[in-house]
């Protein structure tokens, strides 16, 4: 297994110790599902698991705390129980400032200008073919991070109407193929903004690239304003299709059919310790800094991201649900001999 821990720096305003935080996790294997239950890491925390007997297992973790928040969702699914796994973490966030002007401010407006890290790893196997059934295996994921800045409304206060906002999608998919046909992975990056704020251009390639991507907004002295941001991961792994026959006589007739144990499908992404929050610049109209009064009890200039990575607690989110003893004894042998499947090697993606 290939692990990467990619780097986005986004300019984005926003205070985790805000009263507004929430998080919630889904997860389904087959028949069985769970939602939203409690977990260990604080208050804004919950996780979800799914066991579908002993072929499909899903689990999802998603937490908000002072200065970072992480969302991971994993999914498991073996052919011979003909199952889907799925699973979704998603995580939401608002901090809220105002604007002090201090002795020799210039100008009524102020340029703002923030950052924030990303870290990421998807991680995959896919191992079956296609056949007369169709494909037996894929697994996809999804990595969406919304983010809004709204201005507070003196008489009505927040009302959900953003001043600016950006999305950035990022979505893999990988389909087990025929018989001696390779491995076809997509991936499609969508970025997204709207309203009176500005993303750089460049946004696309530096984050496929881990650089810096910056973004500024304009508000005014004494403006309270917040930021609302929403990231949610989520993962599929399919082994509900019987592929049928894989392997044809020259007259067409059916040499073997597939071995539904040999066909597996899993995924796991994971943004663990996603979110962390890195500083935060204002200043008026010829370049002098602004103070920024953090209204959620924190200094929103400060840098939250630690040198070193904390990894998830295995106590906490356990992958993959107790299916590794069983992954450890499917038999391979059969389609190694006749060559008709594949594994692919996890992959990752770039976030």
């Amino acid at each position: 297994m290939h692990h990467s821990k990619i780097m986005v720096l986004l300019g984005l305003l926003f205070t985790l110790d805000s009263v507004d935080a929430s998080t919630f996790a889904t997860a389904t294997a087959g028949a069985s599902s769970s939602g939203n239950q409690a977990c260990g890491l604080g208050e804004e925390c919950s996780e979800a698991h799914a066991v579908g007997g002993p072929y499909a297992s899903a689990d999802a973790l998603a937490w908000s705390g002072p200065g970072s928040a992480r969302a991971v969702a994993t999914a498991t699914s073996i052919n011979l129980g003909m199952q889907t796994a799925t699973a979704s973490a998603n995580t939401v966030v608002d901090g809220g400032a105002v604007l002090v002007r201090g002795g020799g401010g210039i100008g009524d407006v102020v340029t703002l200008r923030g950052r924030l890290v990303i870290e990421s790893d998807l991680d995959y196997g896919l191992s079956g073919i296609a056949g007369t059934g169709g494909s037996c295996c894929s697994i996809s994921s999804i990595l969406a991070l919304n983010v809004t800045v709204e201005r507070k409304d003196p008489v009505h206060g927040y009302v959900g109407e953003s001043d600016f906002e950006f999305d950035i999608t990022d979505q893999f998919e990988s389909v087990a193929p025929p018989i001696d046909r390779p491995f076809s992975n997509t991936q499609s990056i969508a970025i997204l903004e709207n309203g009176s704020g500005v993303l750089s251009p460049l946004a696309e390639s530096a984050y496929l690239n881990g650089d810096p991507i910056s973004f500024a907004f304009q508000m005014g002295y004494a403006d309270e304003f917040r930021v609302r941001l929403n990231l949610e991961v989520s993962v599929k792994a399919d082994a509900s299709t019987n592929p049928g026959c894989v392997m044809f006589n020259p007259d067409g007739g059916c040499v073997v059919d597939s071995t539904l144990d040999d066909n597996i499908a899993w995924i796991s992404l994971d943004a663990g310790h996603s979110l962390y929050w890195a500083g935060l610049e204002a200043s008026d109209a010829v370049g002098n800094p602004v103070q920024i009064l953090s209204t959620s009890g924190f200094d929103l200039s400060q840098n939250y991201f630690p040198l070193v990575s904390v990894p998830v607690p295995a106590s906490v989110f356990l992958f993959p649900s107790g299916l590794a003893g069983l992954l450890a004894l499917i038999r391979r042998d059969r389609l190694a001999r006749l060559s008709l499947g594949a594994r692919h090697e996890p992959q990752r993606l770039p976030v």
